[in-house]
């Protein structure tokens, strides 16, 4: 994405939406896939997830 963003000379944006896990679930539950993302490792991954470090301005 950075290199596509140097090439038009604009600014990489990161977009970051914060989802309850029930909606994440369901969502996910509800896509057509061979092979849907367990709610499990969905949960897990939420846990992992840290608001707070992710919109942390980076240097």
């Amino acid at each position: 994405m950075g290199s596509r963003a140097r090439y038009h000379q604009r600014p990489v944006v990161a977009v970051f939406f914060e989802l309850r896990l029930g909606i994440c679930q369901a969502c996910g539950a509800t896509r057509a896939r061979a092979h849907p993302v367990p709610q499990d490792v969905e949960r897990e991954l939420r846990q992992m997830t840290s608001t707070d470090e992710l919109l942390a301005p980076r240097d």
